[in-house]
């Protein structure tokens, strides 16, 4: 390969998998390693472990990072693997405890499963555990929300940006950030200045919030 039109990435619908199978020679999915792409590669792998016939010629891309250049897209290209069974038990396994919603279970499987040629998707199932929220019904990003508005006044925009701070990968979009702001205000966990700022409101400070 020498150049991005010899990258061939093929999407294999079920029309397709039968009829036009021999025009097909491999499958590749590419995903970088934030945490909404791995997740997607969970379900990806789940439904392909679910095949009568094990699929063959599966190639996993990954970036670090997102992929912006042609330069990019053929150093992933270099990079990729061929995905064996073990590697699609990995992903079904981790899809089932991610829908379950179940922190324990999601630890558990990242820590006990074999996921040395899947490291991201690792990472994404401990990342999404802390999502589950506590016995005080606030998640690992809420409590990262309170511990910005602990240092002063911010407007959306900036608290969103801060949150990057925290994350090893790109977690949280920008419309699921503003659910968190606003169910944290509705609980009286923050309030809104009159700039449209975000602060910890007085019965936050009062009762010493525990926060990260």
């Amino acid at each position: 390969m020498s150049k991005l039109t010899d990258l061939r990435i093929y999407y294999l619908p079920p029309a397709f998998t039968t009829v036009k199978r021999q025009f097909f020679r491999f499958l590749g999915v590419w995903f970088d390693s934030c945490i909404f792409d791995q997740t997607l590669l969970m379900r990806i792998l789940y439904l392909l472990n679910r095949r009568k016939n094990q699929p063959e010629n599966v190639f996993l891309y990954c970036c670090n990072s997102n992929c912006l250049t042609p330069e990019d897209f053929l150093n992933g290209e270099k990079a990729k693997i061929k995905l064996l069974p073990q590697d699609f038990s990995a992903g079904e396994k981790a899809w089932r405890v991610f829908v379950s919603r179940n922190a324990s279970a999601m630890c558990n499987i990242a820590k006990s499963e074999n996921f040395e040629r899947l490291p991201a998707m690792q990472k994404a199932l401990i990342r999404c555990a802390d999502e589950v929220p506590d016995t005080a019904g606030l998640n690992r990003t809420q409590r990262q929300i309170l511990q910005i508005a602990e240092q002063g006044e911010y407007s959306f925009e900036e608290i969103f940006k801060k949150l990057d701070d925290f994350e090893e990968y790109p977690f949280l979009g920008d419309t699921a950030c503003l659910r968190l702001l606003d169910d944290l205000q509705n609980r009286g966990f923050l309030k809104m200045t009159q700039g449209k700022r975000y602060q910890l409101s007085a019965s936050s400070r009062q009762k010493k919030t525990k926060i990260i």
